[in-house]
């Protein structure tokens, strides 16, 4: 084949390369359009912006899924200030009274919302496992930063999490069987 044949042949190559990519582009908008448009409604001209609809990431969402279960937990604020953490929270023990000593009650621990994951935080969990939490009965959670059980459970993690636990120290299961029976909220440190 002749060296014109092959420049010929290569820029009719690169022209369908191009022509493809084009299309395709063409199609992801138009697919990314016509979703807008289901969203919004037919006559929307803008589709919703992402900063908008992204929200807090999973992890921090008190979702409709966590209190489903019979006994669940959603942290709302984690402010670090004056020494102490201050954890507020809403909770649902199904009518038991929180009791540390052999009731219902929390583990608190640190992370990132991720790491470490939650079904390490209980008694359940095989002892090279386990992670550092701390228990707590009152509302709200008041812990000295010079106390162990915070420089062990949180420290100078970024986010707080709590699951609810039983008597034993073992993390009550979700209706999944899973332990996603909290979530997390990001720590301020003031």
């Amino acid at each position: 084949m002749s060296r014109r044949k092959r420049r010929v042949l290569a820029g009719a190559g690169l022209a369908l390369a191009v022509m493809l990519a084009a299309a395709g582009v063409a199609y992801a908008q138009y697919d990314r359009d016509k979703g807008a448009q289901q969203l919004t409604g037919a006559g929307a001209s803008t589709p919703p912006s992402v900063a908008a609809s992204a929200g807090p990431p999973a992890d921090e969402q008190c979702t409709d899924e966590i209190r489903s279960n019979r006994r669940w937990v959603c942290l709302t604020s984690a402010v670090v200030a004056d020494g102490k953490l201050t954890l507020d929270y809403e909770v649902e023990y199904a009518g038991s009274k929180p009791n540390v000593n052999g009731g219902y009650h929390l583990h608190i621990y640190g992370g990132d919302g991720k790491y470490p994951p939650d079904h390490s935080m209980g008694g359940h969990a095989p002892k090279n496992d386990q992670g550092e939490w701390y228990v707590e009965d009152n509302r709200p959670s008041v812990v000295g930063t010079d106390e162990s059980r915070f420089t062990r459970a949180i420290g100078d993690s970024t986010k707080v999490c709590a699951r609810i636990a039983l008597a034993g120290h073992g993390l009550v299961e979700d209706e999944n069987s899973t332990y996603k029976t909290g979530n997390c909220v990001p720590i301020t440190r003031e």
